[in-house]
């Protein structure tokens, strides 16, 4: 009895284990880097076409579009290159109902994140109309901290709950990327969203080595490529 207690406890642990590792390969191939490195980059869409002179609701309209178009990629991208490699792993129950939360979370955050960002947005263009600077603003600067605390927090939270380390350095890049581009107004008067494109290139750049060692390291099986 004791003998059949501890192999089913060994085997318990060490299918708890073979689950968290699968899960953690979900992060091995690159695609989650460059999925959230293009979304770091699409925050540069807005501003730009608002210089431009484009109204906010196509500038939303704009960005819903290129945020979908992002989404969509990264889906047939896990689909076609990860899926015939590794086929379709099934979490347990416990997993499942986890991620489902997340979710949740994700989702509530990632929205608060979005008003936050579009509160500095706002706040950056009236203090410009006002004649005040950006770091003279304490209200603007208020909102500058929260931005990078929240961007941080959300992705410390996904970096822990999801066995995702890198998304520890994303949150900082997340979180200072909009505050490079306003302190590059405001010392050069340089409308180039460098703190955006400098971040996000970073970002997509990890994903793509990444990727391509994933490849080298998991070659097509020769069932799929004939």
């Amino acid at each position: 009895f004791l003998f059949d207690g501890e192999n089913k406890m060994s085997t318990n642990i060490d299918l708890k284990e073979l689950e968290r590792q699968a899960f953690r390969s979900n992060f091995a191939d690159g695609l989650w880097d460059i999925f959230l490195g293009l979304l770091l980059l699409q925050m540069a869409v807005g501003p730009a076409l608002y210089r431009l002179g484009w109204s906010p609701v196509w500038i939303l309209l704009v960005m819903a579009v290129f945020v979908t178009a992002i989404f969509l990629g990264f889906k047939a991208a896990k689909r076609q290159i990860v899926l015939p490699r590794f086929g379709l792993v099934q979490f347990g129950a416990e997993r499942q109902r986890k991620q489902r939360k997340l979710t949740l979370v994700y989702a509530m955050v990632a929205l608060l994140g979005v008003v936050v960002l579009a509160a500095v947005i706002v706040g950056y263009r009236l203090a410009q109309n006002s004649g005040t600077t950006a770091w003279g603003n304490v209200a603007l600067l208020a909102l500058f901290g929260l931005f990078l605390i929240t961007a941080v927090l959300v992705f410390s939270f996904m970096a822990y709950n999801m066995d995702y380390t890198r998304a520890y350095l994303y949150g900082w890049f997340y979180g200072l990327a909009f505050p490079l581009n306003i302190l590059m107004d405001e010392l050069f008067s340089s409308t180039f969203p460098l703190g955006t494109v400098l971040f996000s290139t970073i970002m997509i750049i990890i994903g793509l080595v990444m990727l391509t060692r994933f490849l080298r390291k998991y070659p097509m099986p020769l069932s799929d490529r004939q």
